[in-house]
């Protein structure tokens, strides 16, 4: 068969050798039409590179073993200093303050105040102080200036001692205060002798107490404390007075829950009269409160015992308040009541001008409610907007004397009322150096027996103020208002005496003061009272002294 095919391929290469050799000359003339150029062309790379094809698989198998020994470093490690907080430098405190001052109207004044040092368990100190006047003033309808002399003394002594998670605080005071009743009303011209109209009232106070620090409040915290106190007055008129106060309070959860409690004892004894008065105070209370708001719930007890009753009163009080924008919108509400304790240690406090040895009853505030808005405009501007109305049985008000000629001394009368308050503050403080506080109120009353609320202004503002200039030179001012008041005065017609309604006029009165520090040890000051000498009147009768201006220099050491 392969020969077959071989034959048939040369039969059809010579037929072809035939055909070509049939066509027509070949021309053999050749036209050149540039020079000869030889070129290389590119050659075709196989891109492919030789591989070995490996078909035996080796599977390695490793064998190996670790004999673990023990390491025993050696290392000592260095001590690591510990980490220091430097902050500012404490300021440097001295033991003893001294202050010597003299103004017109002969008035001497003195300070002295000495106190420990720093210390974690241990604090004590001493604080004594005098102040005198020596002057006279023009009263309306008396020829002759009055003598209206007075003077202050103070001394208080104080040792407290700090535990891990307690305090426990002691202090003696002694308070003497010598004055002149130098009032006198325009219907008689009799004139006291100075020695006629003297007053001296000397108290004397001494306090103990206990209480705990712990900031844990899985733990009871409680403070107690004892008071004693003994007062007098020229005219042989005594008060004692034992009192035994005290908190407990302990969380529970998310609550507080507490017990407030006091026993008041007060012994008043005149040459003529001898009155005993306990009164009892028993206060439960429970407390929620988280960020935002706060509420707390309580019950008053109180037992009012005396020579003549003894007498049982209950009071509920609830406090709430909510914080509708964090810091600076917090409206709070409130009621509450309770019995309030009147001795005439108290009214001698409020008025020195009271008559030796009156007994007062206790004033009892049925029903207190109130409500208001505090808050912060910035971190500078605080304000506090308060409005409160009450009901109140056996409210007080002080009245001229009509047994004594001159009405000199004071006596109180009692009403049952309706009181209304509205309170508004205002604080600035734009910085360390410069601070602002403006106080403004209003009192009206709803009175069942007496004609007004003597002695009581139906408006009072305050404002003050206070610059440090680099702590060189102080400057504080203040001023306040009284509005309109009215005073009971009596005169005889006849057989009879009559009272009369006296309008006071508003009280205004301004004080500067100026304190120049020479060094951090010595600095000078002077202060200017009554700046516009004005005719005050704080109580019917009595008028203030006018313009006054004191100086005097301190001393730290």
């Amino acid at each position: 068969m392969k020969n077959n095919i071989r034959y048939i391929v040369i039969v059809l290469l010579l037929v072809n050798s035939i055909f070509v050799k049939a066509q027509d000359e070949i021309n053999h003339n050749v036209v050149v039409m540039k020079a000869y150029s030889p070129v290389i062309g590119d050659a075709n790379k196989l891109s492919e590179q030789p591989q070995i094809i490996d078909t035996t698989v080796v599977d390695p198998k490793f064998n190996y073993n670790i004999n673990s020994l023990p390491f025993f470093p050696q290392y000592t490690p260095q001590a690591i200093k510990p980490v220091k907080m430097i902050g500012e430098p404490l300021k440097k405190l001295y033991h003893n303050y001294a202050l010597i001052g003299f103004g017109n109207y002969t008035k001497p004044m003195f300070e002295y105040r000495y106190g420990s040092q720093r210390s974690k368990d241990i604090l004590v100190g001493l604080n004594l102080k005098h102040l005198s006047q020596h002057g006279n003033v023009e009263l309306e309808g008396v020829e002759d200036k009055v003598y209206t002399g007075y003077s202050q003394n103070h001394a208080n002594f104080y040792l407290h001692k700090m535990f891990k998670t307690s305090v426990l605080e002691t202090d003696l005071t002694y308070n003497r205060q010598a004055l002149h009743q130098y009032g006198h009303n325009a219907f008689t011209d009799t004139i006291f002798d100075k020695n006629q109209n003297k007053q001296v009232f000397s108290w004397m106070n001494a306090t103990m107490r206990y209480k705990t620090t712990r900031l844990d409040s899985s733990h009871v915290n409680y403070n107690v404390f004892v008071d004693y106190n003994y007062f007098e007055d020229y005219h042989n008129t005594f008060l004692n007075d034992v009192a035994f106060v005290g908190d407990v309070s302990l969380f529970l959860n998310d609550e507080l829950i507490g017990l407030d409690f006091d026993f008041h004892h007060y012994n008043h004894l005149t040459p003529d009269v001898l009155f005993s008065n306990t009164i009892y105070h028993v206060h439960p209370r429970i407390k929620k409160f988280n960020k935002h708001w706060g509420i707390e719930a309580g019950l008053n007890f109180d037992i009012d015992a005396n020579n003549d009753s003894t007498l049982f009163h209950y009071y509920p009080e609830i406090k709430l308040h909510y914080s509708v924008i964090d810091f600076f919108l917090v409206p709070y509400l409130g009621i509450t009541g309770g019995k309030e304790s009147n001795n005439y240690r108290k009214m001698a406090t409020e008025n020195p001008y009271i008559k030796s040895g009156l007994v007062v009853r206790n004033t009892n505030n049925l029903i207190v409610l109130y409500g208001g808005l505090r808050g912060n405009f910035t971190d500078q501007l605080s304000y506090n907007i308060k409005a409160m109305y009450s009901i109140i049985d056996d409210a007080y008000f002080y009245t001229n004397d009509s047994t004594n000629i001159t009405e000199n001394q004071f006596v109180v009368e009692y009403d049952d009322i309706e009181r209304y308050d509205i309170d508004a503050e205002l604080s600035w403080v734009k910085s360390k150096k410069l601070k602002f506080a403006l106080l403004g109120q209003y009192h009206g009353f709803n009175l069942d027996a007496i004609e007004h609320s003597w002695h009581i202004p139906d408006y009072e503002l305050t404002f003050s103020t206070n610059y440090n200039l680099k702590n060189k030179i102080i400057i504080d001012f203040d001023m306040f208002v009284k509005g309109q008041r009215y005073a009971k005065t009596y005169y005889s017609t006849g057989s009879f005496a009559e009272y009369q309604v006296i309008k006071l006029p508003e009280t205004f009165d301004m004080s500067l003061g100026i304190e120049y520090r020479y060094t951090k040890m010595l600095s000078g000051f002077i202060r200017v009272n009554n700046i516009l000498a004005r005719k005050n009147y704080l109580w019917n009768y009595y008028p203030t002294e006018g313009l006054n201006v004191m100086g005097g220099i301190i001393y730290s050491f």
